[in-house]
This record gives C-alpha cells, sequence and structure tokens, in this order.
C-alpha cells in the first residue's frame, strides 16, 4: 500500500528571537536514526512559529523520545496555515525510519481500504499497517461519512498503541467538529493531545515573510516587510496565512521577473495589488456562502425582514464583503437588498465588537474567512 503525503510549503529555517521559535533548532535536537520518508519532502526540515502557538513546540518536545508523552498527536487548522509540514516536521523529529512509516490521507485510508476489502486482501492490508512504528493521516476529514474505513481505522490505532506506535493526524476542523466521523474514532484521536494551528501574529509573520525573502533572493526594506506581513485583512483582524504570505512574496518575484524590472515601491504596490485581486472574492458569493453557513435563502439575506438571525447573518456578510472583496460602503450595501451606507457602517461595528465577545461569532468569522482562503479557493 502506498501512501500518499501532498507535498507543500514549509516554513524554512530562521534564527531563533524574543517571540519566536523554530523547530527543530529551537530543541538543539539532531534527530537519531531515521529521515523522512520519500513520499513528503521538506525544503529545509524546519518549522517557524510565535508564541501563539507554544502548544506546537510542546507536542514537538513529545515525540523526541520514546515512549511517547502525547500519542496521537492531532492538528487542526484552515487550508494554508502549516498543517501537512508540522506533521512531517514531527515525523522528523521522532527519528523513525521511513521503512517503518506511512504518510496518508484520510480519503486515501478509506480508498485503499475499500479496494483491500474489495479483493479479499484484508489480511495483507492490515499486517502492512499494524506493524507500523508511525502512522500520519493528514485530511482526516476524507474519512467523514464513511462509518467502515473509519471502524477499521479504530481497530488499527488499538492496534497500533498497543504496541507503542505514533500516530499523528490532521484535519481543518477540531475532532468534536469534523462533522461525519463516529464517536468511537473521535474517541481514539482524543486520547492524546490534539490542538488548533493558529495563524501566525505580526512577529511570526514578518519572519516568514523574511525567509520567503530569502528564498526569492529579494531585499526589501523594513517598511515594505511589514506592509507584507500585515495586509489590510489582518489589520481587520482577519487571519493571515503562511501560505497566503509565500504567494505574496512569490508574486512580487513573478512580476519582477515577467516585467524585467528592479524591486522597487512601484513593483511591489502593483504585485500586491494583482495578488489580492486574484484571491479577492465576488461580494455575491460571499452572500451566498454565508447563506449556506447560516442554513438561510440568499433572498432572506436581501430582503426587508429585522428578525435577528437574518441581521445577524446580513451583518456578518456586509462585514466580509468590505473586508474580503474591498467593497465600497454603497456597493456592499447594494449587493445586500440597496441598504444605505449608514446602514453598512453600523453593521460593520457591530461585528467588529461581536467578534470580540462572541465565540459563536468569532467562530462563524473564521470559518467563513477561511473559506475563501487562497488555498481553499485553489482546492
Amino acid at each position: 500500500m502506498v501512501g500518499l503525503l501532498r507535498q507543500r510549503f514549509c516554513y524554512g529555517w530562521l534564527v531563533v528571537r524574543a517571540s519566536l521559535f523554530t523547530l527543530p533548532d529551537d530543541l538543539f535536537l539532531d534527530p537519531p536514526g531515521g529521515s523522512l520518508p520519500a513520499v513528503g519532502v521538506l525544503t529545509n526540515g524546519r518549522w517557524i512559529a510565535g508564541e501563539e502557538n507554544l502548544l506546537a513546540r510542546r507536542a514537538a518536545e513529545s515525540v523526541r523520545h520514546e515512549p511517547f508523552e502525547y500519542n496521537p498527536i492531532v492538528v487542526f487548522g484552515p487550508a494554508g496555515i502549516g498543517k501537512t509540514c508540522y506533521l512531517q516536521m514531527l515525523a522528523r523529529l521522532s527519528g523513525i525510519d521511513a521503512a517503518d512509516s506511512l504518510f496518508t490521507t484520510g480519503a486515501d485510508f478509506s480508498r485503499t481500504f475499500g479496494k483491500a476489502h474489495h479483493s479479499d486482501s484484508l489480511a495483507a492490508f492490515r499486517s502492512r499497517l499494524r506493524r507500523l512504528r508511525l502512522l500520519v493521516i493528514d485530511e482526516l476529514e476524507g474519512l467523514a461519512g464513511k462509518s467502515p474505513s473509519q471502524k477499521e481505522l479504530v481497530a488499527t490505532l488499538d492496534a497500533l498503541t498497543r504496541r507503542g506506535a505514533l500516530v499523528l493526524a490532521a484535519a481543518r476542523q477540531s475532532l468534536g467538529e469534523t462533522n461525519g466521523l463516529i464517536p468511537t474514532l473521535v474517541s481514539r484521536l482524543a486520547n492524546g493531545l490534539s490542538f488548533p494551528l493558529h495563524a501566525p501574529r505580526r512577529s511570526a509573520a514578518t519572519a516568514l515573510v523574511q525567509h520567503f525573502m530569502e528564498q526569492h533572493d529579494l531585499q526589501l526594506s523594513d517598511k515594505w516587510i511589514t506592509r507584507i506581513a500585515t495586509p489590510p485583512q489582518m489589520t481587520s483582524g482577519l487571519p493571515i496565512t503562511p501560505f497566503q504570505l509565500q504567494q505574496t512574496v512569490a508574486a512580487i518575484a513573478r512580476l519582477a521577473a515577467d516585467t524585467n524590472r528592479v524591486v522597487d515601491e512601484v513593483l511591489i504596490e502593483r504585485a500586491l495589488q494583482l495578488q489580492a485581486a486574484a484571491v479577492r472574492p465576488k461580494p455575491t458569493e460571499i452572500v451566498s456562502a454565508t447563506a449556506r453557513y447560516y442554513h438561510l435563502p440568499v433572498a432572506e439575506l436581501r430582503g426587508p425582514s429585522r428578525r435577528a438571525d437574518l441581521v445577524r447573518a446580513r451583518s456578518l456578510a456586509m462585514y466580509l464583503i468590505r473586508n474580503l472583496a474591498g467593497a465600497s460602503l454603497q456597493a456592499t450595501g447594494r449587493v445586500l437588498g440597496n441598504r444605505d451606507h449608514t446602514t453598512v457602517l453600523h453593521a460593520l461595528r457591530k461585528i467588529e465588537t461581536l467578534s470580540d465577545s462572541d465565540p459563536l461569532m468569532k467562530k462563524a468569522l473564521n470559518d467563513l474567512t477561511n473559506t475563501f482562503s487562497p488555498a481553499s479557493r485553489k482546492e
């Protein structure tokens, strides 16, 4: 059975400083023995984050020696946040040899199990899995609704953990929020350590931009590094992912190469504009996504009703249209029933307040924002 781990970017190496940490460098560790399985390629084999992700450092410390302090380890977060890269880094830190490891995804596990079941090769399938020392399952949501595959995974996890094998996994949402997972699987995966990977705050975002610049052999002033690391959506309280930062720096390098121009302020601003336009959702897409999220008809969001649930959803749609689509106050009001700009302003202020005080609103804001992240839209 061949496991699949999609190759994605990694954060790369950076010097450890006050509010940042670099793995594995910050652990002062040369991983013993084995190397990363050939199915996953690390750029430099390192991962960088800030104090917002201290649990990621704690989990990394825990895989350095057997028996493992936390097992399984499950991370969750939106597309582009660095989950795949983080799993790769944990695998490297564990020192477990490639021959004793398997990288796969939820969908591939289910597909391979189905083939084994229909071809009467379940015994070989189980024998291969249950002698592993390391099992990594990315994109757990790919198992949603596939009860037989999940039950098989539960039995596999039981066999592996009895032998002391390490299990690593990742998902878009927490185990409790990932729809379609059976309770026994959630229970097994929750036996160890489960935590979110957070979007980088300003210090980590700045460090990431500096690293991506080095990859493209770019030299920019501190002013422009800060500008790239703190785009308008970040200053509005919306998250920025490492993937988005990487794409922005790549867009600057690409424009410079395509136009054969030096990287100056004019070129950077143009690249930022092009990048924003390329990933910016249409206001109508945001209205439709918000309606789906709240299980409401689009016509009601645009209609005159002042029912509390409609006002809440409508206000959030206005906030997202303004911040993600970059629409003017007047244009935002037109999309949602020709409301005037004062109504839109009131909605924006309301959402800003609720996003700090209301956990449900904060979750809705994050969920819908992540729906329109570059990585999600690409998928």
